[in-house]
């Protein structure tokens, strides 16, 4: 119920918009003992918060995108509701929640990319919760441009890097970006000049955070990504 009078519409809203629809177009739904259209409904009962969180769980028929979910979620978060608390009250895992949550902080350029396709929801929100605002929009903006010199479409964590993959390697690959993201490291992508390439060669690198940077430059982020992981744990 609303405190101006009338009530809000939790769930139901498509069906609410049909009936409405259906009026216009003349459909007889008219109760013939009153005149009136009767609309079955159930009253709900809870706070703005549990509101928020039962429009999120009833968008069965059309579920909501990663973006609407993760605003959902940090509308959740701003009632002082923890990302486990809120994945208990909407079916979800807590991590599935973090994720998301980190989707919905990050910068608009990392929305924007999964807006318009560019790269899959899923490894948008890993990058951003790893590792961060900038840093995840400029590793990304550089995969988006490695995958689309290469034919693909989208980035997901089994593009990265070009080319169709076997079950095989989207698992080796998958396993490469977790830990480049728990060690805070990002991909580089330019010309650059050292000891291992001193003509200024264009391609890819890693940065780690304590800002040492990656020998040598490679044709593929993948290529940058599988050495810097065996560099890394060799030493």
């Amino acid at each position: 119920m609303r405190d101006a009078g009338g009530m809000y519409i939790v769930d139901g809203h498509r069906r609410h918009a049909a009936i409405g629809l259906a009026l216009e177009r003349g459909a007889p739904l008219e109760d013939p003992r009153d005149g009136k259209v009767w609309i079955p409904m159930v009253l709900f009962e809870g706070n703005d918060a549990d509101r928020t969180a039962r429009i999120i769980t009833s968008a069965a028929n059309k579920p909501l995108t990663p973006l609407e979910m993760a605003e959902g979620y940090k509308r959740l978060r701003a009632f002082g509701w923890s990302p486990a608390h809120i994945a208990k009250k909407v079916g979800k895992s807590t991590e599935h929640v973090q994720q998301l949550l980190a989707l919905g902080d990050a910068p608009n350029a990392v929305r924007e990319m999964v807006t318009t396709g560019d790269v899959s929801a899923s490894l948008a929100a890993k990058t951003a919760r790893s590792l961060g605002g900038e840093k995840a929009a400029e590793t990304l903006a550089a995969q988006v441009a490695e995958a689309k010199a290469q034919g693909a479409s989208r980035v997901t964590p089994k593009t990265i890097g070009g080319g169709k993959t076997s079950a095989s390697q989207a698992r080796a690959d998958s396993k490469h970006l977790d830990f480049l993201i728990n060690e805070g490291a990002r991909v580089c992508q330019g010309s650059r000049s050292d000891l291992a390439t001193p003509d200024g060669q264009h391609g890819y690198w890693l940065e780690w955070p304590s800002g040492a940077t990656q020998p040598g430059i490679f044709e593929t982020a993948r290529l940058a990504i599988d050495t810097a992981i065996k560099q890394q744990i060799t030493t």
